[in-house]
């Protein structure tokens, strides 16, 4: 039996406005949940994209030194998974030289490198294969665009049970973050065509999901960890469990500021 548990993490916004919770307090609360609420842990960890705030270089290294200092020192992850977003475009680099960097460092993965060239990176664990998508690869803060070619191509290429999609930019409209995805209905259809069973976003700092497809792929997003609160939107990250290829959990922690804690609510599952 395989069993992926994944902690999802998103926009976390290093070296932008303090809000109430900031993104460093956040990741250290949130470690306490997951140890706390947990009687497996995850054992792979996605972060879909929004490391800093407009492109703020020392962002990098505080997210970097933060997720060391928590994360990482109290659960053994066999796989790390990164994705940038709008906000890790540096000074229009379309290379993504910075970002690069911190996946480097945080992932210990070479493969985890972005530029015009390869806006889409595959990565595998077990019978799980997961593409891992640059919406911001063409460098304009204001929107979101998948490189379609490129994914298609990806996905073609696939022999793997299981696929597993990650994206910055959400599919989903949202009355936040007007900023949306350009092309999100042929991003549906091509992870519907191809059997993915979950489309993970970030940008939308809500956990809205919904399913797609004959065969029900997943798509939800996770909200940011350190934002101000809003409605059901923020203070947020999720964990998604699969039983061979089969979606089995899907917890969302919700912070609580009266207790300084995060904890879990079960998802419906499609």
């Amino acid at each position: 039996m395989s069993i992926l548990r994944i902690l999802h993490l998103s926009d976390l916004h290093f070296s932008g406005e303090v809000s109430p919770l900031s993104p460093d307090e956040a990741i250290e609360l949130a470690c306490d949940a997951l140890v706390r609420e947990n009687d497996d842990l995850p054992n792979v960890m996605v972060i879909s994209g929004d490391i800093t705030t407009s492109g703020t270089v020392s962002g990098y290294h505080d997210a970097l030194a933060s997720l060391r200092r928590t994360l990482l020192e109290t659960i053994h992850f066999s796989k790390i998974l990164v994705c940038p977003g709008n906000h890790d475009i540096v000074d229009g680099d379309k290379s993504f030289s910075d970002f690069n960097q911190f996946s480097l460092d945080l992932t210990v993965d070479s493969n985890q490198i972005w530029n015009q060239s390869s806006p889409v990176v595959v990565s595998k664990w077990e019978d799980y294969e997961f593409f891992l998508v640059n919406s911001s690869y063409h460098g304009d803060y204001s929107y979101g665009k998948t490189p379609l070619d490129a994914l298609t191509r990806a996905l073609e290429r696939s022999t793997a049970p299981y696929k597993i999609a990650v994206i910055h930019h959400s599919p989903i409209s949202s009355s936040y973050a007007g900023g949306g995805l350009s092309d999100a209905y042929d991003l549906l259809s091509l992870v519907s065509e191809h059997k993915v069973l979950a489309l993970l976003h970030g940008h939308v700092h809500s956990d809205q999901s919904i399913t797609v497809g004959r065969d029900h792929t997943y798509v939800t997003g996770a909200g940011s960890l350190g934002f101000s609160p809003d409605g059901n939107m923020n203070n947020q990250f999720s964990q998604l469990t699969f039983t061979d290829g089969a979606l089995t959990s899907s917890k969302l922690f919700k912070y609580h500021a009266n207790t300084r804690m995060f904890t879990p609510q079960e998802t419906k599952l499609p």
